[in-house]
């Protein structure tokens, strides 16, 4: 039926605020109770190619009939319905709805199995950064959603005689799908946490290790910027055997470097311990000594 000519008079002085609040194909969900009649936009998710989006499905309420409102073409029709076709297509949005939500579950858990088994993509942040935005859609469109299908709810009961408790059933599963989407914002954001630490951690042994190789080289480069000076009466100079001399102090400077610590935790067991154990000096010497101990090691 063609929307002007068959409400055009039932709609009455509203008929253009009517027609521009259910012709909007996106529009968001409200419910507007203008007393004689009620007008019901109820907005459903989608998932396309492009991402995450919407859809309306909008109906006009008269007494106790249901004008469900087509405005997928350029003209505007209606469709009268009764109450079982109207709580089916209630029921379809929501049960759609649920799908998508558990889709979104399947894909956190992907990341989340990706990043604790430490083998996360590198699209990672992009893939987080694209969840995060579809979330927080739906986190503001589940707020509204629920709040519009209990005024509408409210203010329909008494209507809906034995099929009460399945309009009220749907009511329950939109709040179950709200909670869920906290839950799914909740499980990501500790994925990124956890990221982030494994990025942390990573960044910190590897300024780690660059700190202990420049430790141990930047002595070497000392000692061979002096021999490679070209001035006279340099040590060793005129020594025929001058360049293993040069070769063992290097070596030997490397050797204090990897086995320094543990010659003095050896001499902190064997001597120190025994003569010094009472001594603060000595407990604070030892605390430095093992922390430093551990950061060679990576701990």
């Amino acid at each position: 039926m063609d929307f002007k000519n068959a409400l055009a008079d039932k709609l009455g002085e509203y008929y253009d605020e009517v027609e521009e609040l259910v012709k909007e194909k996106k529009a968001l969900s409200v419910f507007e109770d203008y007393i004689d009649f009620q007008v019901l936009v109820i907005r459903g998710i989608l998932l396309t190619a492009n991402g995450l989006s919407f859809d309306s499905r909008s109906y006009i309420i008269i007494d106790d009939k249901y004008y469900f409102v087509n405005n997928q073409t350029e003209q505007v029709t209606i469709k009268e319905e009764n109450i079982d076709n109207f709580l089916k297509a209630l029921t379809k949005i929501y049960r759609n709805n649920r799908k998508i939500l558990d889709l979104f579950f399947e894909h956190i858990e992907v990341l989340e199995t990706q990043v604790y088994e430490r083998n996360a993509s590198s699209i990672f942040m992009d893939t987080w950064a694209r969840i995060k935005r579809d979330l927080s859609k739906l986190e503001s469109y589940y707020f509204r959603n629920l709040n519009v299908y209990r005024e509408f709810f409210r203010n329909q009961d008494a209507k809906f005689g034995n099929l009460k408790d399945q309009f009220n059933d749907i009511e329950e599963a939109i709040g179950y799908q709200q909670v869920s989407v906290g839950t799914l914002m909740t499980q990501l954001d500790s994925t990124h946490n956890y990221f982030s630490s494994l990025k942390a951690d990573r960044l910190n042994k590897t300024l780690l290790s660059l700190t202990v190789i420049s430790g141990i080289f930047l002595p070497l480069n000392l000692i061979v910027g002096f021999f490679g000076m070209n001035t006279n009466g340099l040590y060793l100079a005129n020594d025929p055997q001058g360049t293993t001399s040069v070769v063992y102090i290097l070596a030997g400077v490397i050797a204090v470097f990897l086995l320094g610590f543990k010659a003095v935790q050896i001499l902190d067991l064997l001597i120190l311990r025994f003569l010094l154990g009472k001594s603060d000096l000595y407990q604070k010497l030892r605390s430095r000594l093992e922390d430093v101990s551990k950061q060679l090691k990576g701990e």
